[in-house]
């Protein structure tokens, strides 16, 4: 399903729910009852302060169909390098790293982003990379769910990464870069990425008195008049005395790599949910309801956990073996406690477990030794 931009027609054509679904190939009986569907999400799960909906059925299938064409669609859209999250073949940690070494890290976060962005913020956004205005909104109501009676992205959805990426592009990169474009000084250097809802700006250079504060209210008042909210900002400099430049985990003052305590509460999170699983879960993901589909949550802790592992092994080869081990029995492990065999002690059980430290037994090495010493109850 490959989209571009020059392809003005097939994206003007989409208007009604027999034409999309032509696109997605996707029954039109099917794109109607979907919406039906999504009427009635109740499957949710609290993760901190985050609601996420299960989409199933017809929905799930046609999200996971815009995803491949809304993923097509802003890759084929101009000034779109800028975004490094969920971009199939794009190393995020290779881009972080270029950031390495400037002057002064400027960064901040966008407060709730999937819940700020409404249908009218996915209609305007998709308008803009080409559909006609009525495609646009059909396509952002398969993708936005109804809270406190505001249409907002759902979270969990297959198709709201591509979406937040088109939409971040549209109400945020461009205008940011257009300002730093116009506004920096002569002889500064600076370059933009943005990570999901977190962006970064190095600067290399002399920058003037006063310029990091003037980036900050114009950046602030650009998005706060598109019903976005920023938090979260440092402005570090390359020598500061205590504090590290980093951004998404990647500290960047000489070299890119991950923080040692980062690392360590990874592997502490990893070991505890190999001993009692749920409880680890409860911990990384607060606020569950009591009446939550555990398996949907040992679904996405595993998700999670899988993707931490592998970025801080991407940052660093040389923790990679003992994170990988303890992932390894993390995803064995289901509800309960991981027992021993021969003695059945939770005792027993970290010990064979803390063989993990040991990097002269390879990978497979310690998975046929925990295979035989340790029995999962689930």
């Amino acid at each position: 399903m490959q989209v571009t931009t020059g392809n003005q027609t097939v994206l003007g054509l989409i208007n009604s729910w027999s034409e999309l679904g032509s696109v997605l190939g996707v029954p039109t009986k099917n794109m109607a009852w979907a919406l039906k569907e999504k009427r009635k999400l109740v499957s949710k799960i609290r993760i901190k302060d985050r609601t996420v909906y299960k989409s199933e059925g017809s929905l799930a299938f046609i999200q996971a169909r815009l995803l491949i064409f809304l993923s097509s669609l802003f890759d084929s859209l101009p000034e779109n390098e800028q975004a490094i999250a969920y971009r199939r073949g794009l190393h995020a940690v290779e881009k972080v790293k270029v950031l390495a070494g400037a002057d002064m890290l400027v960064s901040f976060d966008i407060r709730h982003y999937f819940d700020s962005i409404s249908l009218e913020h996915i209609t305007e956004a998709l308008t803009d990379a080409g559909l006609c205005r009525a495609g646009a909104k059909l396509i952002g109501r398969y993708c936005v769910v109804t809270r406190s009676g505001a249409q907002t992205l759902q979270q969990g959805s297959a198709a709201s990464s591509a979406v937040s990426n088109i939409v971040g592009r549209y109400y945020i990169d461009l205008p940011v870069m257009k300002w730093l474009r116009d506004n920096c000084p002569a002889g500064v250097q600076y370059r933009y990425i943005r990570y999901c809802d977190n962006i970064a700006v190095a600067f290399s250079g002399p920058l003037p008195q006063g310029f990091t504060e003037l980036f900050k209210s114009n950046v602030k008042a650009k998005l706060q008049d598109v019903r976005l909210k920023t938090h979260k900002w440092a402005c570090i400099k390359n020598n500061h005395p205590k504090i590290h430049q980093k951004f998404i985990g990647v500290v960047l003052n000489r070299e890119a790599r991950i923080e040692k305590q980062e690392y360590d509460n990874l592997r502490a999170l990893l070991f505890n949910a190999c001993i009692n699983k749920m409880r680890a879960i409860e911990r990384f993901m607060p606020g569950l309801a009591p009446s939550c589909d555990y398996n949907l949550a040992i679904k996405m802790f595993n998700l999670k956990v899988r993707g931490k592992v592998q970025y801080a092994a991407s940052m660093n080869p040389r923790h990679a073996l003992r994170l990988f081990k303890l992932l390894d029995v993390c995803i064995k492990v289901n509800r309960g406690f991981a027992l021993i065999s021969n003695n059945n002690t939770i005792h027993n059980c970290i010990v064979a477990l803390k063989t993990y430290k040991n990097d002269s037994i390879t990978r497979e090495e310690f998975n046929s030794f925990i295979d035989k010493t340790i029995s999962f109850s689930n």
